[in-house]
């Protein structure tokens, strides 16, 4: 009995040896095969991957959770044009190397202020945040008026989203669930868990995928939900959602800057998405009511990840708001 416990044990050391040589080999083989194509920024020792592109106005990206700058590409691409366009991934996350700092919304809007201080970018920044995103941007423009000339939120978090029991019991279950991944990260779990992950999110979009757009999901699942910094860096933001929510319950509402707000609007696949769809659109709808600049526009064609279905929509939604924060710059 000795010899056979001490066997298992010996196998399922030398099983947890090679998953972590294959997660380091195919991490590595993943960073050769897709080069960075920004580059890396020091905000107060966290390194960040930013793409800064075209010339004009600022605009700012901040993606969902576990989201990279690689789902922004056809939001960019319509942008540049007029815009100054920079695309930046949260630590862990493409690009961006994995950092040990604190993930709430009142840190990501510091390291985003300190993103537009080290990149040294004129006049006021547009923010747009997506999902999580959406949150950071909030806080951004709550906290630091003066750096904010506008917002676009795309179907982004609420700081009351969590306020249901029974919402609050599945974000708690997925939130154990993940951090076992976490924990167990480089003996190899992100490779198989990185891809259920992402299926998981991407099965909430509604439209047909172009080969382009289809080549970048992949390689964003590669990147970030596949990698041991991502895998960590996701379930870290999770965990620290309930504080990050109640940070932004403080805040007081946008009045200082246009607020464009674009909430999913597609028909709901099953009865539990309706009702969690009824509620978000709700809160949807105070958070521009609460605005002194604030109106609402329904992605009809929408699911929860609207750059990747409507990625037009988003694009003239910024160049709308752009269009409103220089009026009403002119007037002042």
């Amino acid at each position: 009995m000795r010899r056979v416990v001490a066997g298992m044990a010996a196998g399922s050391m030398v099983g947890a040896a090679l998953g972590a040589i294959a997660q380091r080999r195919a991490e590595a083989g993943d960073l050769r095969r897709f080069p960075m194509p920004g580059r890396l920024v020091d905000v107060d020792g966290v390194l960040l991957h930013v793409v800064v592109e075209g010339a004009g106005p600022v605009v700012l990206i901040d993606s969902g959770l576990g989201g990279s700058c690689l789902e922004w590409a056809p939001v960019a691409t319509d942008l540049v044009r007029d815009f100054t366009v920079v695309r930046y991934d949260r630590p862990g996350f493409g690009w961006s190397p994995g950092a040990n700092c604190d993930r709430t919304a009142l840190a990501a809007a510091r390291r985003i202020r300190g993103l537009i201080s080290a990149l040294d970018l004129s006049g006021p920044v547009l923010l747009v945040g997506h999902s999580l995103g959406g949150l950071h941007a909030r806080v951004v423009a709550s906290l630091y008026p003066e750096i904010v000339s506008g917002v676009v939120l795309v179907d982004p978090s609420h700081e009351d989203m969590l306020d249901d029991p029974s919402t609050a019991r599945s974000a708690a279950v997925m939130n154990r669930v993940m951090s076992l991944v976490a924990r167990t990260a480089r003996l190899g779990t992100p490779r198989l868990v990185g891809p259920l992950y992402t299926r998981m999110t991407t099965s909430q979009i509604r439209t047909a995928l172009d080969d382009e757009t289809r080549s970048a999901l992949r390689r964003s699942t590669l990147l970030t939900a596949s990698s041991v910094a991502g895998m960590r860096g996701a379930v870290a933001e999770m965990v620290a959602l309930p504080a990050s929510l109640r940070e932004a319950k403080g805040l007081a509402p946008l009045a200082s800057v246009p607020v464009t707000l674009i909430t999913a609007g597609a028909a709901p696949v099953s009865a539990n998405e309706g009702k969690a769809r009824a509620v978000i659109r709700s809160l949807h709808e105070s958070v521009v009511d609460a605005a002194s600049c604030g109106r609402l526009v329904v992605a009809e064609q929408s699911g929860h990840l609207v750059p990747i279905d409507e990625p037009e929509l988003v694009a003239q939604c910024v160049r709308e708001t752009a269009a409103t924060a220089a009026a009403a710059s002119a007037k002042a």
